[in-house]
């Protein structure tokens, strides 16, 4: 009974998708390309622009993902910033925030739960107390067209992934990876270029 009820809010969010999308693009400071696919409402913050291209997925109910997503896609870019997203983008439960730019390519595919920050996300301004998002340290995140990103992998800000890489589970991601490499274990190790 259950598979049935969850098939059929699937079918259902697949179906308004497209509605869905006109809805979104209302806002000015976000643009969702033609065909995307929504299964479960994604989360939109912040005063930054977020754009994606054609043929999107994004996952973000409990049930659309085998792994049982504990949360929804969200999308933060604050003031100024810029999350830029490229053709046939498939995410489950991910979290993108960006303080000045993300930049996904085309056919970016990111497991469940992967989590991408172009900044510190807080600064101590004054020792033992935390200072706000607006003070922290900023770089861009560049990911190349056809990676594929692993479940519970963490992208810290500065960080560019090559062309046709491959990034395994659990990586947290602070240096640079190569086009064409595989990034196995964790710490992340470069095991090879393919």
């Amino acid at each position: 009974m259950w598979r049935t009820y969850e098939s059929l809010i699937r079918r259902i969010w697949i179906f308004l998708s497209p509605v869905y999308t006109k809805f979104l693009n209302f806002n000015e400071k976000i643009s969702m390309g033609d065909g995307a696919i929504y299964i479960g409402a994604p989360i939109f913050r912040g005063k930054g622009s977020v754009r994606m291209g054609a043929k999107g997925v994004l996952a973000s109910r409990p049930y659309s993902n085998p792994l049982h997503l504990y949360r929804p896609c969200i999308f933060n870019a604050l003031k100024g910033a810029v999350i830029q997203i490229g053709d046939n983008f498939h995410a489950s439960g991910c979290c993108i925030i960006a303080r000045e730019n993300v930049i996904i390519g085309n056919n970016v595919m990111l497991g469940a739960h992967v989590t991408i920050l172009d900044n510190d996300m807080h600064a101590l301004s004054v020792p033992g107390k935390w200072g706000g998002i607006s003070s922290a340290r900023a770089r861009k995140v560049t990911i190349g067209d056809n990676v594929w990103i692993g479940m519970n992998t963490i992208i810290l800000k500065g960080v560019t992934i090559g062309a046709r890489s491959i990034v395994g589970a659990g990586a947290v991601l602070r240096n640079d990876v190569p086009a064409d490499s595989r990034v196995l274990s964790v710490p992340p190790n470069i095991t090879s270029i393919v």
